[in-house]
């Protein structure tokens, strides 16, 4: 659970559900990665996975006006078609390199341990975000060594798993740029058409209590400003 309290006399003024609010949170979150890393003329994203991270992931760029079509695949061709019949016009693939080849844009969001996808099947000027992998790396160290690393915050890169990426171990901290730094212009993002881009999302805890910030000021009219 997440509970919400008010910053100055400690009052709890929302409780919510932590895993449809991380879900979509973490949804968000690389989609906000996404737009700003990855080809503006992008016009087909894969989603990787068929559970609950990737449910979510599609519901989050339904919401979006964006021409491109998306597909999902999974280890089981079957719940990723099952899967995109749930969806309005998300196409389910019958193959995980069927999905990536081709792709402007692959979003990662399994539980996976070991590396969902064969670099060699990214097109050149890809965008990649991965936002699962908990348990294991989810992405091949050579889209790391083949890309420009962006991450939501240092310790994806400092601190040892689960706090920090499986994936950045070893990694120095200048390895990675900031999403932050994107969003606020201080750095560039995308430098040309053909530069692989990777997202790499552990989350963080405060990511989730401004998630439940903005539910509870969606939720229930007047000001939250106080909430934290």
């Amino acid at each position: 659970m997440v509970v919400l309290f008010d910053e100055v006399d400690g009052r709890p003024v929302a409780l919510l559900d932590a895993e449809p609010l991380t879900a979509l949170r973490t949804a968000a979150t690389a989609t906000v990665a996404m737009r700003a890393l990855a080809r503006p003329d992008a016009r087909r994203i894969a989603v990787i996975g068929t559970g609950v991270q990737a449910a979510a992931q599609l519901a989050v760029l339904a919401a979006l006006d964006t021409p491109a079509e998306a597909v999902v695949a999974g280890r089981d061709a079957d719940r990723a078609h099952a899967l995109a019949a749930t969806c309005p016009g998300v196409t389910g693939a019958p193959s995980i390199e069927a999905a990536v080849r081709g792709a402007e844009v692959v979003l990662c969001c399994t539980g996976a341990r070991t590396p969902v996808f064969d670099p060699a099947w990214l097109r050149p000027g890809a965008h990649v975000s991965s936002i699962g992998g908990s348990d294991g790396p989810e992405l091949d160290a050579a889209v790391l060594r083949g890309g420009s690393l962006f991450v939501e915050w240092p310790g994806a890169v400092t601190c040892p798993p689960p706090a920090g990426a499986h994936e950045l171990q070893g990694l120095a901290e200048d390895d990675a740029v900031l999403l932050g730094a994107v969003l606020s212009g201080r750095h560039p993002g995308r430098r040309s058409d053909d530069e692989l881009t990777v997202f790499k999302s552990t989350g963080h805890a405060a990511l989730d209590v401004a998630a439940a910030h903005v539910a509870a000021a969606t939720a229930r009219p007047g000001p939250t400003d106080r909430q934290s």
